[in-house]
């Protein structure tokens, strides 16, 4: 439920940034990308949406008189949302659950044109970015995680960076397998 900011609680929320105008729109657009890509990594629909809900909790609470540390308040806001969001959301499939779905056949044809594209479109990859994209998502391991940490390790980053490259990396391959050829 989005609630309607007051000119006073407007004024209030950029004091946090700065006393300067100029300087608290400035921080505030700031914060409020920050948010969208807080948002948006989790993969909500609408990030803008989740972001302006922040905004008037965090206002709502300036309201009220008590004082806040910007950065991690704004954040705890946000994870507070986001959680509630979750809650919201209709369940979907587990994984469990779709890999039970039954599949339509694919003919031969389908599987040669499927493994060209894919081959192609990791061709306009570096060698890098395949060793990530081939390491992260093809295990035969029975607990892929194992293999996931070596990698990293092998590759000198955190594991939690490992899964962000590889999720965007995974997002640019599907974008690029999405398009008519």
């Amino acid at each position: 439920m989005r609630v309607e900011l007051t000119i006073s609680s407007w004024e209030t929320l950029l004091q946090v940034f700065d006393t300067s105008p100029i300087q608290a729109a400035e921080q505030y657009e700031e914060m409020r990308q920050s948010l969208i890509i807080f948002f948006s990594f989790r993969g909500a629909i609408d990030p803008s949406h989740l972001t302006d809900l922040t905004f008037d909790r965090v206002a709502k609470i300036l309201d009220s008189g008590k004082a806040i540390n910007r950065k991690s308040f704004f954040y705890g806001v946000a994870r507070n949302i986001w959680r509630e969001h979750l809650a919201q959301t209709p369940p979907t499939l587990s994984l469990n659950e779709a890999k039970n779905l039954p599949t339509p056949p694919m003919l031969d044809d389908d599987k040669e044109l499927i493994n060209e594209r894919l081959t192609n479109g990791l061709n306009n990859f570096s060698n890098l970015e395949r060793e990530i994209l081939i390491g992260y998502y093809n295990t035969t391991e029975s607990r892929p995680e194992i293999a996931r940490k070596a990698l990293a390790k092998r590759l000198n980053i955190r594991p939690k960076t490992l899964r962000n490259k590889a999720c965007l990396l995974r997002s640019r391959l599907a974008e690029y397998l999405s398009r008519d050829v």
